[in-house]
């Protein structure tokens, strides 16, 4: 890794910061290097310990991008962000990123989906990176054709992770977070999804004591600041160690439930 990357944290709130408006609905995104900055500003005010960059959206509707179109979107945020002391996380599984983000100064990649290869494993291990390994019933996230959550969801990601942390392990790579894959998006009502989301989340802490690895939960994007926050709250009280949020305002709940140090703000 860069010289003047930052050790990724293993506890706090980890914000979001997409860097192409390709997913539907609302969503947050920096569409530059003055942007991304701006975003970081205000998750580093709100009491965020690190940040998560995406060129690509995990969402299954949105087109997939080359090595060469992550790397031109990611690389020069990166560099900017690091240099502004912000520890950074890189969501990606090709190696030709992973590689040119962490020379800029990434200390953390976010695979999505399956653990990868094990040219992925060893240079993720080679660079001291740490690693964020999440669940999902197929190969990738995008893959969403079928997925029924009795068949193919409740229940079955920890039994996927074990093996999963098996795998990164013997590639030697050290530093590791575990995530039960609940922000991926899958074809199915969302009233029914979102059950399934509070009852996986409600299991995190006995992921992480099975596991024996921090535990990190995607709080859902949704347009509901209120649901926002009951699926922040549900998830601290559950135990989770670390909080991925699209919003800051999570800040002010993590520091109300003592998850974060800081003072709420008078109301």
């Amino acid at each position: 890794m860069a010289n003047n990357a930052v050790r990724f944290p293993d506890r706090g709130l980890i914000g979001v910061i997409n860097l192409a408006n390709e997913k539907p609905g609302v969503l947050r995104y920096a569409d530059g290097v003055e942007a991304a900055l701006r975003l970081a500003d205000e998750y580093r005010e709100a009491g965020f310990a690190g940040l998560d960059l995406g060129a690509q959206s995990s969402h299954y509707s949105v087109r997939r991008m080359s090595a060469a179109e992550q790397i031109d979107l990611l690389v020069p945020v990166v560099r900017a962000l690091s240099a502004q002391g912000h520890a950074c996380a890189v969501e990606t599984e090709m190696p030709e990123v992973i590689s040119a983000v962490a020379e800029v100064g990434a200390s953390c990649i976010n695979l999505s989906g399956k653990a990868g290869s094990d040219e992925v494993l060893a240079l993720i291990a080679e660079l001291g990176a740490t690693c964020i390994t999440s669940f999902t019933p197929r190969d990738s996230p995008s893959d969403v054709d079928e997925i029924d959550i009795d068949r193919d969801l409740r229940g079955r990601h920890l039994e996927y992770l074990r093996g999963t942390v098996r795998r990164l392990v013997d590639a030697g790579v050290q530093g590791l977070v575990v995530d039960a894959g609940i922000g991926y998006s899958y074809r199915m009502p969302y009233s029914q999804f979102a059950k399934y989301q509070v009852e996986t989340i409600r299991q995190t802490r006995q992921m992480g004591r099975d596991l024996g690895y921090p535990t990190l939960v995607a709080v859902p994007r949704v347009d509901n600041v209120w649901l926002i926050s009951a699926f922040a709250t549900t998830a601290i009280e559950s135990g989770a160690d670390m909080l991925r949020c699209h919003d800051p305002e999570v800040g002010m709940v993590a520091k109300l439930l003592g998850f974060i140090p800081g003072e709420v703000p008078n109301y």
